[in-house]
């Protein structure tokens, strides 16, 4: 199996899973964040903070335009697409590798923060930002995974545009930020979560090729 189609799997067996689990409706309750992954609650802080710039952004770069006022709203969304997903991609690609990381267990910082019961303190950590930010470069170096992270933003914000009703009334660019928010927030946990299903999926292979060599070996692991 191909680095893309791990990606995907990731994403429809977190998606599968829910829908086995959980009723169609889920309250989460601010302190029960964590019950859906390691760190979760520490990894939404910590992305609200990256989205709010990547979205100021979005907002000064089409301030005090008077083009697109009173347009219909899937318009405006796709106006803005041309600017926002260029730079919330990268984002929330690192929210999938903070999951991957956390999950596989492989890092020994990442071990050691686990041992000591001290995971939400790697969202703010250089050297785990470090890791994380390396591991996104090379999924981003594939195509199809970038291009995969890509779809699923837009997908995700033209599908939030219709469900608010955003899409389907006269609006204009200074309504459009908070539907960037929720989209990347939700984006944002959904790959973190889909991250911990990879994480976990590597773990498991570490675990088993561990024993497929101490078994080849005839004396056994030094």
């Amino acid at each position: 199996m191909n680095l893309i189609e791990e990606v995907k799997e990731s994403f429809e067996h977190y998606r599968d899973r829910e829908s086995a689990d959980r009723p169609p409706v889920t309250i989460l309750r601010p302190e029960s964040g964590d019950v859906l992954g390691p760190g979760f609650n520490a990894m939404r802080e910590c992305y609200m903070d990256r989205l709010m710039t990547v979205v100021r952004r979005g907002y000064y770069h089409f301030a005090g335009s008077t083009q697109h006022e009173d347009e219909d709203g899937h318009v405006v969304v796709d106006l803005t697409c041309t600017v926002m997903l260029p730079q919330l991609t990268p984002v929330l690609m690192q929210s999938f590798t903070d999951g991957v990381l956390i999950a596989q267990r492989s890092d020994y910082q990442v071990k050691m923060s686990w041992h000591f019961n001290r995971v939400d303190e790697l969202f703010e950590d250089s050297d785990f930002r470090e890791s994380s930010t390396a591991m996104a470069t090379g999924f981003a170096e594939d195509p199809e995974v970038a291009e995969f992270f890509t779809g699923f933003i837009q997908t995700c914000i033209r599908g939030m545009a219709h469900v608010t009703g955003f899409a389907h009334s006269k609006t204009n660019l200074d309504k459009v930020w908070d539907l960037w928010m929720m989209t990347g927030a939700s984006v944002a946990s959904t790959s973190y979560l889909a991250g911990i299903q990879l994480g976990n999926a590597w773990r498991e292979r570490d675990v088993l090729d561990g024993i497929e060599i101490a078994s080849e070996d005839p004396h056994g692991p030094d």
